[in-house]
């Protein structure tokens, strides 16, 4: 395994935030691009390695319009879109979420690791955080 390190820091956007981005600086890089994702704090790197493998995607109607499901009542898994299963060349992709083992990842690929500061990313405190508890109304009385 070569210890040259193929991929250089930058920031990004992921879903509309702020964040970082990993991108191959040299040829000999075994990724396509890597980001990290402020929400789930996870790490994905995609790789240069097409596998065969099946998807559900939309299924479209001949102007290239989804083809929405009738009744407006939606489907169980909460699309209101049809969907078919295609078998497709996909990159693989690999998801990090131990905080340690992300800085190990970016130590190891990143020419830049030690003069950018990713950290403010990862050590960030989430964006979505979870609403408090409200007071709890009783709805039988203990008349």
């Amino acid at each position: 395994m070569s210890t040259q390190k193929t991929m250089r820091l930058i920031t990004g956007a992921w879903q509309s935030q702020k964040t970082f981005r990993l991108m191959p600086i040299s040829i000999d890089c075994a990724y396509a691009e890597g980001v990290y994702d402020p929400e789930t704090k996870s790490l994905v790197l995609f790789s240069k390695t097409a596998r065969d493998t099946f998807h559900m995607i939309p299924k479209l109607d001949d102007n290239g319009d989804l083809q929405l499901v009738g009744g407006g009542k939606g489907r169980p898994n909460k699309k209101h879109y049809r969907e078919e299963r295609k078998f497709m060349q996909t990159f693989m992709e690999f998801i990090i979420y131990e905080k340690t083992e992300v800085e190990e990842m970016i130590k190891a690929l990143c020419e830049n690791a030690d003069s950018y500061d990713y950290k403010q990313y990862t050590d960030a405190i989430p964006s979505i955080v979870a609403p408090t508890e409200g007071p709890k109304i009783e709805l039988i009385s203990k008349d």
